[in-house]
């Protein structure tokens, strides 16, 4: 509104009383940052041993140059379906950048994963979420997708010595 004195008295009309502005603000955007081993998914290894690290890479993008807050790898290690218990949400860091979210700026996260109890597969859902305080980021990467933790079986093997060398009774 507008306000206006004369020494007098303050304006009337139609531009003292209150009006809205509607400021519209674009909704932030997830991307596969396109580097080598990041065109389709957002991990890289795709799948490796049990307790080995994992590097989750993802581009945040917002028209109107807003930082996204927060920006999260979710990953689903209980495999129960959800997201929900607290070490499976993690904070990821921008990988340098200049501020400029118009243009789109990496960020990171380097997990080592273990192979989930629950999943006989040992196949973990993950997905990213970001945030530019008003609206929730869109794009392939906030849905779900996948990535393997192998378990190699454990062996067994005679003891070699004794009665123990071709069977594992002594004596036979």
């Amino acid at each position: 509104r507008f306000y206006a004195f004369d020494g007098f008295s303050a304006a009337v009309g139609a531009p003292t009383t209150h009006s809205m502005v509607n400021i519209a603000n674009n909704v932030p955007t997830l991307d596969w940052t396109g580097e080598a081993n990041y065109t389709t998914d957002g991990v890289n290894p795709d799948s490796a041993a049990n307790g080995s690290n994992f590097t989750f890479r993802v581009k945040y993008m917002d028209a109107d140059n807003n930082a996204p807050s927060p920006i999260q790898l979710y990953i689903d290690l209980n495999d129960d379906g959800d997201y929900l218990d607290v070490n499976e949400i993690n904070t990821m860091t921008v990988d340098g950048g200049d501020g400029n979210y118009t243009n789109g700026e990496l960020f990171t996260k380097t997990l080592a994963l273990t192979h989930p109890g629950g999943a006989s597969d040992g196949v973990l859902n993950y997905r990213f979420y970001a945030s530019d305080g008003t609206n929730d980021a869109t794009g392939s990467p906030a849905s779900n997708s996948t990535v393997t933790i192998t378990n190699n079986a454990p062996t067994l093997d005679w003891v070699g010595s004794g009665g123990y060398t071709n069977d594992g009774a002594d004596p036979d």
